[in-house]
């Protein structure tokens, strides 16, 4: 097995050409610097160097792994100061997935923060919680911020808050109209408890808040946050218990500096 000394020792030999010389400035014997040589000669099954009477000369196959060598030394020194870089700097672009409504909340709170550096680029995907989840798991998405998510070994798994399912309208009384996004979770079981009204799919949870604000006569189903964000509805009943919702992301995802400072950033603040 070749070694790191070994590999020194070699690249030191082939500046001076001289074992005298080059022994000297490792700061070991000359016996021990030809014996490192040979081994490496002999791992590498190749010669290295000629040796006469006024030092050495470099083989084709020593001038071969002499410039290999190098070329391996620029990409570690280059592959350092872009470690360096990544882990110092808050810089770099991510991917958040989340539903819509969740994004509407979620960046109502923490705008500031998130756009606190430039150089921090944020890219929003809009889906539903189970697709963001995926994302996340199959690293389509940096971060993702879900409804109830299901756990995962290769996911960190961080409650934000809770929410819930209730139905609202604009007085807080039963209307004879009542809209649901078809897309929400367990709707039709909702639906049940109403069946004298005329249900109406609006598949779309701002135009559902919006329609529900402006007209007397609708009520609608609506996750809490959504219904309270400017305290224009009132809640006519509560049906779901409470779902929390998370910040996810994968446990083996590169902790730079600008990712933990995000991380941190969403896990740490205060939603009400």
């Amino acid at each position: 097995m070749i070694l790191r000394r070994e590999i020194e020792d070699f690249i030191i030999t082939s500046k001076f050409l001289n074992i005298s010389k080059a022994a000297d400035y490792l700061g070991i014997k000359q016996a021990g610097l030809s014996k490192n040589i040979l081994k490496l000669e002999q791992e590498l099954n190749k010669k290295l160097f000629i040796r006469h009477s006024r030092g050495l000369n470099l083989t084709e196959a020593g001038n071969l792994y002499l410039e290999e060598l190098k070329k391996i030394q620029y990409s570690c020194a280059s592959l350092n100061k872009r470690m360096d870089s990544l882990f110092s700097e808050l810089s770099g672009q991510y991917k958040i997935s989340f539903h819509s409504i969740i994004a509407k909340f979620f960046l109502s709170k923490l705008s500031t923060d998130l756009f606190k550096y430039p150089s921090i680029k944020l890219d929003f995907d809009f889906c539903t919680s189970r697709q963001a989840l995926q994302k996340v798991l199959y690293s389509e998405s940096d971060l993702a911020v879900v409804a109830g998510p299901t756990l995962y070994p290769e996911l960190v798994i961080k409650k934000l808050w809770t929410e819930y399912i209730g139905l609202y309208s604009k007085d807080g009384e039963k209307k004879s109209i009542l809209c649901y996004n078809d897309e929400m979770l367990n709707a039709h079981k909702y639906l049940r408890f109403y069946p004298q009204s005329q249900h109406q799919v609006i598949n779309d949870y701002n135009i559902l808040y919006s329609m529900i604000k402006r007209t007397k006569g609708l009520m609608g189903l609506l996750p809490s946050p959504l219904a309270f964000s400017e305290n224009k509805l009132k809640l006519i009943k509560r049906f779901s218990p409470t779902i929390d919702i998370a910040l996810v992301y994968r446990s083996d995802h590169l902790k730079t500096k600008s990712f933990q400072y995000l991380t941190k950033t969403i896990s740490s603040k205060k939603f009400k």
